[in-house]
């Protein structure tokens, strides 16, 4: 019963989480130009709802219900959410003494092990979303 609520709480996070991230993306593209209040308001919900979705992806991972219950699922699951928030990380890593963030190595780490963890994750969710569903046809 509290893994299908989380399984639910999960979900709502990342699709929340999806539409956050759908209207900020709109915001930038129709928007005005820099500099005007919609843009800076779309720059702050675009990494609350990549929060949001990391969020939903790890108690997705932890708690899945059918389709995302098998292992595989849950590791691509929790993979995914682990690099988003690695990203997001590095996004805020202070950056001291350099004008260019690509010149601070925490900075460059942070964004690469979350690359690297997010094609991953997505990797081995997706091949394990297409095996689960080719095994129950």
């Amino acid at each position: 019963m509290a893994r299908r609520r989380f399984g639910q709480i999960g979900g709502v996070l990342v699709v929340g989480g999806s539409v956050a991230c759908l209207v900020a993306m709109t915001i930038i593209v129709a928007g005005d130009g820099a500099g005007s209040g919609l843009y800076s308001l779309a720059l702050t919900i675009l990494p609350t709802a990549v929060a949001l979705i990391a969020v939903g992806a790890l108690v997705l991972g932890v708690a899945g219900t059918p389709p995302f219950d098998g292992r595989s699922t849950r590791l691509g699951l929790g993979m995914l959410g682990a690099g988003f928030l690695c990203y997001l990380a590095a996004n805020v890593i202070p950056v001291s003494g350099v004008s260019n963030n690509l010149q601070s190595w925490p900075h460059i780490i942070g964004l690469l092990g979350g690359a690297l963890a997010m094609a991953v994750g997505m990797l081995v969710t997706g091949l394990a979303l297409a095996r689960s569903a080719l095994r129950r046809a």
